[in-house]
C-alpha cells in the first residue's frame, strides 16, 4: 500500500516531505512538526530492520533524538535500524548544540528548602540557543533513588529553563544529582547540589 501511494503521488507531480529508500524497511507512517526553524521527523518502522536512506527538505543541522547522534549540516541520513527500535525521531535545528549549561540555588540546601535548578541551551558558537527545547529532569538523591515526582520533561523558551524541587523535611543528607538531557539532541549535563542537617 504505501508504495502505491507514493507511487500515485509520484504520478500527481509531488513530493513527500520525507523520503525513505531502503531495501528492508518500509515505513508505516511519516509525520512532520514544525516549531518556529526547527523541524521534527518520526518515521514509524515497525518490526523492520536494516540500513536506510532519508532525504529530508532542507539542509541544516540534523540529529536523531533518540540516541542524540548528530549527522551534521546536512539533508541526507544513512541510517541503520534494528528491528526493536520501531520508530525513530530526526530532529532539525538551524544550529548545533554545544550543551546545556545549568546551575543550582541554594548551595548548601536543607531538609524543608526548595531548591531551584536554572539553565540554558548553547548553541556551537556559544551563543545561547532561540528554538524552543524540551529538557528532561530527573533528580537522584545520594541513595541513587529517582523519584517519579522528581522527573520532568522542562519546556525551554528561546534555549531557558527552570525548575523548583521541594526538599521534603527528612530528606537525606549528602549529595543530590540532576541529570539534563536536551530532547532534541541528546546533550546531556549533570549538576550536583549537596543536603545538609544543620
Amino acid at each position: 500500500v504505501g508504495r502505491l501511494f507514493d507511487h500515485l503521488l509520484r504520478c500527481a507531480g509531488l513530493r513527500p516531505h520525507v523520503a525513505v529508500e531502503s531495501a528492508t524497511i518500509t515505513p508505516r507512517m511519516i509525520s512532520r512538526f514544525d516549531d518556529d526553524r526547527a523541524r521534527y521527523y518520526g518515521i514509524v518502522l515497525g518490526e523492520s530492520e536494516g540500513r536506510m536512506t532519508v532525504t529530508l527538505p532542507e539542509t541544516t543541522h540534523t540529529y536523531d533524538a533518540r540516541s542524540g547522534r548528530y549527522f551534521g549540516c546536512v539533508n541526507r541520513v544513512e541510517d541503520t535500524i534494528k528491528e526493536t527500535q520501531l520508530a525513530t525521531v530526526y530532529a532539525q535545528l538551524p544550529y548545533a548544540v554545544r550543551g546545556v549549561r545549568a546551575r543550582v540555588t541554594p548551595q548548601p540546601a536543607h531538609p524543608g528548602d526548595t531548591v531551584t535548578l536554572t539553565g540554558h541551551i548553547i548553541a556551537q558558537d556559544n551563543t545561547d540557543a532561540d528554538q524552543f527545547h524540551v529538557v528532561h529532569a530527573e533528580v537522584v538523591d545520594p541513595q541513587g533513588i529517582r523519584p517519579v515526582y522528581h522527573q520532568h520533561n522542562l519546556g525551554a523558551l528561546k534555549g531557558r529553563f527552570e525548575m523548583t524541587i521541594p526538599l521534603a523535611m527528612n530528606a537525606p543528607e549528602g549529595v543530590w544529582r540532576i541529570e539534563l538531557r536536551d530532547a532534541a539532541t541528546g546533550k546531556r549535563r549533570a549538576v550536583r547540589f549537596t543536603v545538609t542537617i544543620g
